[in-house]
């Protein structure tokens, strides 16, 4: 008797942390770059009854596992502010708070007063190669003696651009297909 009330209050209690996680979920419909989490259910103990004249399986209930983070792709909402990013696949992006790197998949960005590009938070959006257009003298040009074929390994700094920038073309000198 007491195994079937067991059965029944773990099942209840690990079934209402999986309904406040799927109300999480619900409540952050509207946040960008926001992955979901789904609830893992598992048994706490089976036993097969051998003796009985039908093999069963007797269980002492359940619990919630685990949270698994949906990494699929979203979907894309075009936006009017140039500074947005959207990443298609996997990745994510990096921004500073501090002296600590996150990673987000939110790639709604803005200017700050000093030109960085910041999130909602005023966390700093980290790019490898960051600020490879020099101003001279009100004439931009880029930076080309930055190496970019181990982008990986680069420091990711944050990134500042001027309020308006005209850059003049540069020819192309190496193609690889």
């Amino acid at each position: 008797m007491t195994r079937s009330f067991f059965n029944g209050i773990s099942g209840m209690k690990s079934f209402q942390t999986g309904i406040d996680i799927w109300g999480n979920n619900i409540s952050n419909i509207n946040t960008v770059g926001y992955k979901e989490t789904n609830p893992e259910f598992s048994s706490i103990f089976s036993q097969t009854l051998k003796n009985s004249p039908i093999f069963s399986d007797v269980g002492l209930g359940s619990r919630l596992d685990a949270n698994a983070i949906n990494l699929s792709q979203g979907s894309f909402i075009d936006s009017d502010n140039p500074f947005d990013i959207a990443l298609g696949g996997k990745g994510w992006i990096a921004v500073k708070k501090g002296d600590d790197t996150y990673y987000t998949r939110n790639g709604s960005f803005k200017r700050d007063a000093n030109g960085y590009l910041v999130d909602d938070n005023g966390d700093y959006l980290l790019v490898a190669n960051a600020n490879n257009i020099k101003n001279n003298n009100g004439s931009y040009e880029i930076n080309q003696n930055i190496p970019t074929d181990n982008l990986i390994n680069n420091p990711l700094s944050p990134i500042s651009l001027p309020n308006s920038m005209i850059l003049p073309a540069i020819a192309t000198t190496k193609s690889n297909f």
